[in-house]
């Protein structure tokens, strides 16, 4: 009976994920790339359990493992706190803000050390970030590093709300520290070669783009960054040639060579 039951939830399990995917990639008029390496994550776990003929995972150890550097450390004596910790996470995860501000209130009750405030204030500023709230979400990673001064991520994703804001002062201060704190942080070079370009410090940009590449080649945006720095720069083969590249690592290469068109 019971093995009945995990086929039919491996099997909903799929189906939804490969929903989510489709209408990511195929129908949604832009692509959600956080949305649709969340779906991957989750999609690749069940599939490994399926071929080992293993129990479907829960939904926490699941997340568990998709925002490991989010949730690790934290609340390491406080079990009850820890698997609220993993609802929250869940909750991120299927857009759930409403949920999820619920339990990050009753959590900010119980933390005691810097990773359990760096944990919560992390998901409560990428919950808001998502609602669009932007000065709230700069609030929220303000008093995370209040706690974890040291957070990269934390500091990058907060250049990130200064940049849409326009306050491309604090954004490249915000920049500036992530890559102070991890210098392989290979997001952060990319943010801060969008940045740059925008700000007309084309070099620099360049610079910020490479290095982001040779950090983690995953991180294709910084071959759009490059492509546009190259073009601003006169250098039309390296433009070409990047932009190919951001086209073969899934970017929208006709967008943007729409866009170096105007450059």
């Amino acid at each position: 009976m019971w093995a009945k039951v995990y086929k039919v939830i491996y099997i909903l399990a799929f189906f939804s994920i490969i929903g989510v995917l489709i209408y990511s990639l195929f129908i949604a008029k832009e692509q959600d790339t956080r949305l649709i390496s969340k779906a991957a994550v989750v999609l690749v776990t069940y599939v490994v359990y399926m071929l080992r003929g293993q129990r479907a995972p829960s939904s926490h150890k699941v997340y568990e493992k998709l925002y490991q550097d989010i949730v690790g450390g934290a609340f390491e004596e406080d079990k009850k706190s820890y698997k609220q910790l993993l609802q929250v996470a869940v909750y991120y995860n299927q857009n759930q803000y409403k949920k999820a501000y619920k339990l990050i209130d009753k959590l900010l009750e119980k933390c005691k050390r810097v990773k359990d405030y760096s944990a919560v204030y992390m998901f409560q500023a990428l919950c808001l970030a998502e609602e669009k709230r932007q000065e709230e979400t700069i609030q929220a990673y303000h008093k995370l590093l209040q706690y974890d001064m040291a957070n990269s991520r934390a500091w990058s994703n907060l250049g990130l709300r200064y940049m849409e804001l326009g306050r491309n002062k604090e954004a490249k201060d915000a920049y500036t520290n992530a890559i102070l704190y991890d210098s392989q942080n290979a997001h952060a070079y990319n943010n801060m070669a969008f940045l740059l370009v925008g700000m007309g410090e084309v070099q620099q940009a360049l610079d910020y783009a490479l290095k982001a590449l040779e950090l983690d080649a995953k991180v294709y945006q910084a071959m759009k960054a490059a492509s546009i720095a190259y073009k601003m720069l006169g250098d039309e083969e390296n433009a070409e040639k990047y932009c190919k590249m951001y086209g073969v690592n899934g970017g929208d290469a006709k967008a943007l060579r729409t866009a170096l068109a105007k450059i």
